[in-house]
């Protein structure tokens, strides 16, 4: 874009001038003759020989006079050179005169006399004509410009986004980058609407489902006690129903408001320097119950350690539990009985590795989706809603890290987290 500019500037500057000269060159060579025409009445002229006679003059009555204008410094001039000027008080005129001679042949030289009157005559027609030379000029330049600009932008004002990307970037090969910029941001905001909106379906058929629970158990522990038909223990248990499924909705709530703070960069990290290993004994501590219903051991392997025997690393803690316990829990989840799992800490990373049953490729591309799980089982008593991965990938990213998941039949299930 920017040679073409340069080459259409180039153009349009090469004609301006082109077009300025040619008018004030034209308009010496006319205005010269047509001023002599129109008062050649009043234009003094004088032929002097070398031998100073004068056969010719127009102006001069005092024989005086006549006598010294061959001596005159003009005319010494113009017979050495062929050309002489001077400046000085006429006598004929009484004022101030200017004179210039040319020399005609080896025995004679030509004299003009002006006076201010005459030079400014001539001046004041001059400057006329250079301004309206300088207006056409502006007027052309203006024209040329406006049509070299369209030109330039016709093609940029008329390329499809999509469809002429590739012949807008040959056009103009300085815009590859902002083309390829812009088309970024369509994709990344198309991409944005896609997920926003099965976010929102999802949502709705996630909150929908603890809603109808809480309001299928009130509506029968009503109708129950308005009829009399339920007992105690019923009415206990529909009650427990309801503050689980309230529980539920509360802290998927919560999980989508922090989610969407992520998503938007609107958290502010609380980064401490933090031992990983007393946070992995922590959560791993809590998870033990659940782990010896299905007779799962833990195996936590720390390298890299400091003097003190710490993986000091600075995180937000807070944001980080739910890291480390969501990750935990999943591995306790679905790990088939009577494994291990086995926690390595080492350098800038961490693994947690489970023996569970291989994922599917195409599903771990989706992994860390939200509301996406595994086991596609809609049970949300046992299986979550699909938040938990999500909100541990937002996590990470908002600390700059990165996260990744491998799943084969003979090493189970790996997540394995950058810091």
């Amino acid at each position: 874009m920017y040679r073409k500019i340069l080459a259409n500037m180039t153009k349009i500057s090469i004609i301006v001038m082109l077009l300025t000269f040619i008018l004030v060159l034209g308009d010496l060579l006319l205005l010269v003759p047509r001023e002599f025409v129109n008062n050649v009445g009043t234009i003094r002229v004088s032929v002097v020989d070398k031998d100073g006679s004068v056969p010719f003059q127009n102006w001069i009555t005092d024989q005086k006079t006549i006598d010294q204008l061959s001596t005159r410094p003009e005319a010494i001039s113009a017979f050495e050179t062929g050309f002489g000027s001077a400046k000085h008080f006429s006598n004929t005129l009484k004022k101030d005169a200017y004179y210039v001679a040319f020399r005609i042949n080896d025995n004679q030289v030509i004299k003009f006399t002006f006076t201010n009157e005459d030079t400014w005559r001539f001046l004041r027609v001059l400057i006329r004509d250079l301004i309206i030379s300088f207006c056409v000029a502006l007027l052309v330049t203006f024209l040329s410009s406006s049509v070299f600009t369209k030109k330039i932008i016709r093609p940029i004002n008329e390329a499809d986004p999509d469809a002429d990307r590739e012949a807008l970037k040959t056009t103009y090969p300085e815009l590859t980058p902002f083309v390829e910029r812009i088309h970024e941001q369509e994709e990344h905001l198309r991409t944005v609407i896609k997920h926003r909106t099965e976010f929102s379906g999802n949502v709705s058929h996630e909150l929908n489902t603890p809603i109808t629970e809480i309001l299928l158990a009130s509506q029968t522990i009503e109708y129950g006690v308005k009829k009399n038909k339920l007992t105690n223990e019923q009415i206990q248990d529909m009650a427990h129903e309801i503050s689980q499924s309230s529980k539920r909705l509360g802290n998927m709530v919560k999980d989508i408001l922090e989610l969407s703070k992520l998503d938007e960069k609107n958290i502010d990290l609380n980064l401490v320097s933090t031992d990983l290993v007393e946070m992995f004994k922590e959560q791993i501590a809590i998870a033990t119950p659940k782990a010896k219903e299905k007779n799962l051991k833990f195996d936590l392997q720390a390298n890299c350690l400091n003097k003190e025997g710490k993986f000091l690393h600075k995180i937000d803690q807070g944001l980080y539990s739910v890291v480390i316990r969501n990750l935990i829990e999943n591995a306790v989840k679905y790990s088939k009985d009577d494994g291990t799992i086995t926690i390595k800490l080492d350098k800038d990373q961490f693994s947690v590795n489970n023996p569970s049953l291989p994922i599917a490729p195409e599903e771990i591309d989706h992994i860390f989706e939200r509301f996406y799980r595994t086991d596609k089982v809609r049970n949300t008593k046992t299986s979550g809603y699909g938040l938990g991965l999500s909100f541990v990938r937002q996590i990470v990213i908002a600390h700059g890290g990165d996260i990744s998941v491998t799943s084969n039949g003979e090493d189970g299930t790996t997540f394995i987290v950058t810091l």
